[in-house]
């Protein structure tokens, strides 16, 4: 099987080689002992998916189309799509594939009432993100039983010794954890770190100083993009949207809050200038609300306080989902950056009871389903970020040390690899040794990237630099590649 990288923004534009597995029929039809098809002449005659889209962009076909369809139809057609991307987070150029028109061709020639549920793995490694599986699982169960089957699998083909499970956290995952580390006992399975965050989100955006504002904001939006006031809105923002699409759903409205405040002294001229006021439209009920809304610094202030309560967490986000680098060893320090920035721009004592909630929603989270020793071994094995807390924190060197013992203890079941590494990670917590003690080491420690580092200066503790490299090179997300 042949796989190529199916996602990374350098790798958007190349096609990926897959492997689909469809259910097998049930009743597979029994062929003719005379040789003849089975196949009636309409199924002989009709055309694959791939060539009804190659002809639908013929000239020809292009003519007929317009001409039995209004704009008025398209129009219509195009909002409803355009409302559903949004409110599922997906990016709008995903229309413009190919591969998209040949799905949509296979719904129409399908009929309605047939729900179809995919299972996409997807394999991370130092050299990038593999595609390497999509089953259809539309007539099974997705009880823990069958997940953590589908996975064995998987992971018997690619090697006990060498995986990570990363999924999301429902709870029929959860489960299949529990089933699956009993039959593994060597294997670790680390939440997703992007869905952790988007979770994060929903609970803030659920605050009473927040919910109000954001309804409003989705109120507004939904009826510039289906008013008559759109092309006026894109005109005077240079081409630019205010509805944001993303990989997670609840940082989509916090983008949108963003864009919008970005835009809002354009939002609050749409509502005033010639082409509003004389309108007979403007004077509709619905549409004076929004005219209200828009005028209002009721609304606009809180919006203020929505994004400095999200904006550290939508920066780690943009992180841990994309997929241009290992970012596993990084998610602890980056939280506590998001953190220290969400009280600092609450800097008032008015505000103080809104930043204990907010904090104490991102602890809830991150306790449930975050508080991973795979997160702290990483962070042990980040020269960078580590050496600056051994000069200031010993309570966390030592929390990281436990967590990169847990790991090891869990991962490497042969007791002389495993001294060996144990002995070794203590030469490099003190610097000392051959491997760690050259000038050049401790020079290249912040300017280095971590594996990078590794490479060039662990290959005298080779155990140690062998386990690092796999540490250090984990994702910390599985909704970047899903997305992609």
């Amino acid at each position: 099987m042949v796989v190529h990288p199916s996602s990374g923004d350098n790798n958007k534009k190349r096609q990926a080689v897959f492997q689909f597995n469809a259910p097998l029929p049930t009743k597979p039809r029994a062929r003719p002992r005379d040789g003849t098809s089975t196949k009636s002449i309409v199924t002989m005659l009709r055309r694959t998916l791939e060539e009804l889209v190659e002809q639908r962009h013929s000239r020809f076909h292009k003519a007929i189309e317009t001409s039995i369809k209004t704009k008025e139809e398209k129009h219509y057609v195009d909002m409803y799509w355009a409302l559903w991307l949004y409110e599922a987070g997906i990016p709008f150029y995903i229309v413009a594939s190919r591969q998209f028109e040949i799905a949509l061709e296979a719904i129409a020639q399908s009929g309605s009432g047939r729900r179809r549920h995919l299972i996409n793995f997807l394999l991370n490694s130092p050299k990038g993100t593999y595609f390497l599986e999509s089953i259809d699982a539309s007539s099974e169960v997705h009880d823990a039983q069958m997940l953590a089957d589908l996975l064995e699998e998987r992971i018997e083909k690619i090697g006990k010794n060498k995986v990570v499970v990363i999924t999301d956290n429902g709870a029929n995952y959860k489960a299949a954890r529990r089933v699956l580390m009993e039959r593994i006992p060597t294997l670790f399975w680390s939440p997703c770190a992007a869905h952790c965050l988007d979770l994060m989100l929903e609970d803030i955006g659920d605050l009473k100083q927040f919910k109000k504002p954001i309804t409003r904001v989705k109120h507004v939006t939904t009826f510039i993009y289906r008013g008559r006031i759109l092309s006026a809105m894109r005109e005077k923002t240079g081409g630019n949207d205010l509805v944001r699409s993303t990989a997670t759903r609840f940082a989509a409205s916090f983008l949108t809050l963003k864009s919008m405040y970005k835009h809002k002294d354009i939002l609050m001229f749409l509502f005033v200038f010639e082409a509003w006021v004389g309108n007979k439209l403007s004077r509709i009920k619905a549409r004076q609300d929004v005219h209200d809304i828009a005028l209002s610094m009721e609304f606009w202030n809180p919006i203020e306080e929505c994004l400095r309560a999200s904006a550290p967490l939508l920066i780690v986000l943009r992180v841990v989902d994309g997929d241009e680098k290992p970012i596993m060893l990084d998610v602890v320090t980056l939280m506590t950056h998001a953190k220290d920035k969400i009280k600092a721009s609450f800097n008032v004592q008015s505000r103080n009871r809104l930043v204990k909630n907010i904090m104490d929603i991102i602890e809830r989270r991150w306790m449930t389903q975050m508080d991973h020793p795979l997160l702290g071994a990483a962070l042990y094995l980040n020269p960078g970020k580590f050496f600056k807390l051994v000069k200031e924190d010993d309570a966390t060197i030592r929390h990281l040390r436990g967590s990169f013992l847990d790991v090891l203890g869990k991962t490497v079941e042969d007791e002389e690899v495993r001294d060996k590494i144990n002995a070794q990670s203590i030469n490099y917590e003190c610097q000392i040794g051959d491997a760690f003690s050259t000038k050049m080491a401790k020079q290249n420690i912040e300017t280095m990237y971590p594996l990078d580092w590794c490479c060039s200066y662990g290959g005298r503790a080779v155990e140690l630099q062998r386990f690092a490299r796999c540490i250090v090179s984990l994702c910390a997300s599985s909704s970047g590649y899903e997305r992609n």
